[in-house]
C-alpha cells in the first residue's frame, strides 16, 4: 500500500490517501491516483473529476467524496474534515446548511404545485370514505347510546379526525420514488454532491404535505358546516396541541418507516408485494377499520406496542380525549421511541445497501 501525498490545493492543507498495490500514479507536481481521476494542481495529466475537488471546496461532503472514490477503487481513506474554529465560522457553515435545505425544501413545493389538481382531487375524494363511515356507524348505533366507550358523535368525529391526520402525514407513494431512484441509478448524482440523500427525501415529504394541508384548507373550512357539530361537546379544541405534536411523530414514523421498506430495493428488485402485505397489517391494526380501543384487550396490547397505532389512532384518540393521562405519557414515550428506532434501521440499511450497490455510467 503506497501514501501519496495530495495538495496543497486552492490553499488547503495537503493530505495522505492510500494507493493499493498495481495501481497507476500519474506524474506531476502533486502524486495522485490516475485511476481515480483526482483534479492536482501543477499536474499535466489532470482530470476533473471533481469528488476531491468538491470535498476541499466544502469538507462537510467527506461522506460522499469517500463513498464515492471507494467506488472506484483508488481511495481507501480521506481525513476527517476541519470543523471551523471561530463563532463566526460555524454560523457562516449553518446559514449555508440552512440556505441548502431550504432550496431542496423549495424545490419539493414547485415540484408538486405542478400537481396542484391531483392534490386537490386526492382530498376531496378522501371524504368520501367519510360519508360509508357516517352511514355504517348510523346502522351500528341503532338504538344504542354508545359503542365501546364511543357516542355515535365521537365515533364520527374519530374517522374525521383520522382522515385529517392522513392528509398531514401519510406519504405519497414515496418509498416506491426511493426504489425506482434506486433501481433505475437516479441516486448517482447526489451521491457525489455534498447532500444525504435521506434528509434530501424528507424535505420532498415535508414539503409535499406542506402542499397537501394546504389545499386541504379550503375544502376542510366547507366541510367544517356540515361535520363541526359531531365534535360538539368533545374536548378537541384543548387537546389540539398535543394532537399537533403526535401528528408530528406519526409523519415521523411514516417517512421512516417508508424509507426503510424502500431500502429492500438494493436487494429486491420489485418492492410492491412486500409493501401490499404491510401496509395492509397497518390499515388493520392502525385503526382505519375499527378504533384500537374497541378491539379486545389482548389485541389492544398488541396494537399499542406496534408502531402503527402511532401513525393514526393515537392522533386522533387524543384529539376526541380517548388518550389522557397515564396512557397519553405512555403513548408519546412509544411513539418516539418508535421515531428513533427507525430513524436508526433507515440508515443501517441505506448504508449496507450501499456498500453493495454498483453505478454504471454517468
Amino acid at each position: 500500500m503506497k501514501s501519496v501525498n495530495i495538495g496543497p490545493i486552492a490553499g488547503k492543507e495537503p493530505f495522505v490517501c492510500e494507493i493499493p498495490p498495481g495501481r497507476q500514479i500519474s506524474h506531476g507536481a502533486h502524486e495522485v491516483s490516475e485511476e481515480v481521476g483526482v483534479a492536482v494542481q501543477g499536474s499535466r495529466r489532470t482530470r476533473d473529476v471533481s469528488p476531491v475537488r468538491r470535498w476541499i471546496e466544502n469538507p462537510f461532503s467527506l461522506s460522499i467524496v469517500a463513498r464515492s472514490a471507494t467506488a472506484t477503487g483508488g481511495v481507501r481513506r480521506l481525513p476527517s474534515p476541519r470543523w471551523p474554529k471561530t463563532i463566526s465560522g460555524l454560523i457562516s457553515v449553518m446559514l449555508a446548511s440552512l440556505r441548502l435545505q431550504a432550496q431542496i425544501f423549495n424545490l419539493g413545493v414547485q415540484s408538486n404545485l405542478i400537481y396542484r389538481w391531483n392534490f386537490l382531487l386526492r382530498v376531496l375524494v378522501s371524504f368520501v370514505p367519510l360519508l360509508g363511515s357516517v352511514f355504517l356507524w348510523s346502522a351500528v348505533f341503532n338504538g344504542k347510546q354508545s359503542f365501546a366507550g364511543y357516542t355515535f358523535n365521537s365515533m364520527v368525529a374519530y374517522f374525521i379526525t383520522l382522515i385529517l391526520v392522513d392528509t398531514l402525514t401519510v406519504p405519497n407513494e414515496d418509498d416506491f420514488q426511493i426504489a425506482e431512484d434506486i433501481r433505475d441509478g437516479r441516486i448517482n448524482t447526489l451521491l457525489l454532491k455534498p447532500i444525504d440523500y435521506r434528509p434530501y427525501r424528507l424535505h420532498l415529504f415535508a414539503a409535499a404535505r406542506l402542499v397537501h394541508a394546504a389545499f386541504a384548507v379550503v375544502p376542510l373550512a366547507i366541510a367544517m358546516i356540515w361535520i363541526g357539530k359531531y365534535f360538539t361537546g368533545l374536548p378537541w379544541l384543548a387537546n389540539l396541541p398535543l394532537t399537533l405534536l403526535s401528528a408530528v411523530g406519526a409523519a415521523m414514523i411514516q417517512f421512516f418507516f417508508c424509507f426503510t421498506l424502500a431500502m429492500i430495493a438494493f436487494w429486491i428488485l420489485d418492492i410492491g408485494s412486500i409493501t401490499f402485505i404491510i401496509y395492509s397489517v397497518e390499515f388493520l391494526l392502525g385503526g382505519h377499520i375499527f378504533p384500537v380501543d374497541a378491539f379486545p384487550a389482548w389485541l389492544q396490547i398488541i396494537c399499542l406496542r406496534l408502531p402503527f397505532a402511532y401513525e393514526t389512532y393515537f392522533p386522533a384518540a387524543i384529539l376526541i380525549g380517548h388518550v389522557h393521562g397515564p396512557a397519553l405519557v405512555t403513548g408519546f414515550l412509544w411513539q418516539w421511541a418508535w421515531v428513533g428506532f427507525f430513524y436508526v434501521l433507515s440508515g443501517i440499511l441505506w448504508k449496507r445497501g450501499l456498500h453493495q450497490y454498483t453505478a454504471v455510467g454517468g
